[in-house]
């Protein structure tokens, strides 16, 4: 989930998927998630510069 204007990320993260055969993908999600997050938060961030 993503709010509309602000920089808040959801997501339903199982942990017991790292039990699972596809570990390596589980983790590569997230952090690709995280990454997401990270990098739409800069973005925002550089607007409000230009706004100020």
């Amino acid at each position: 989930m993503e709010h509309k204007n602000k920089p808040i990320f959801g997501v339903q993260w199982h942990p017991e998927m790292l039990l699972s055969e596809n570990e390596e993908n589980a983790l590569l999600l997230m952090k690709r998630f995280i990454r997401y997050c990270i990098d739409r938060n800069e973005i925002e961030e550089k607007k409000l510069e230009r706004i100020d």
